[in-house]
């Protein structure tokens, strides 16, 4: 029967212009990228992570940090954008493997939604969505998330 029902074009002429079309795209992107970080954990396996949280724990315990002959390279003292919420998660969580990584993955999700908000600037929903999956499947993004 012509005229009734809902075209596919009649459709897409209508749903971009919906406002709540970006934050939809983004949390569909955004809990792609959590569940695939989540499923592929990568944990606390690289010396880097290890040395933070080695500083992260010194800090909560008002141990010196500098200390002539340790192991702890001055690099990852004056970190202070990793280390500091790494102590606070440890703080407030405890100190444990889970909650190593949740400033990483908070940092990994942000920079997706980021990309997502980039893409959408720049050229609507189709470059938002292609970009947004991009990042969030980047095999580096996600091994570095966690």
């Amino acid at each position: 029967m012509p005229g009734v029902g809902l075209s596919a074009s009649r459709i897409l002429q209508t749903f971009p212009r919906s406002p709540l079309v970006p934050a939809v795209a983004l949390a569909a992107v955004l809990v792609l990228a959590l569940y695939v970080r989540w499923i592929i954990f990568f944990s606390v396996v690289r010396i880097d992570s290890f040395e933070y949280i080695d500083v992260a724990l010194r800090l909560l315990r008002r141990e010196p940090v500098f200390v002539d002959g340790g192991t702890i390279s001055v690099l990852y003292t004056t970190r202070l954008s990793v280390v500091g919420p790494l102590a606070a998660a440890f703080a407030l969580l405890g100190a444990t493997e889970r909650t190593a990584v949740l400033w990483p993955l908070l940092c990994s999700l942000l920079g997706v939604a980021a990309t997502f908000a980039i893409g959408w600037r720049l050229g609507g929903a189709p470059v938002a969505a292609l970009a947004g999956l991009a990042m969030a499947l980047y095999p580096p993004e996600i091994i570095h998330a966690t």
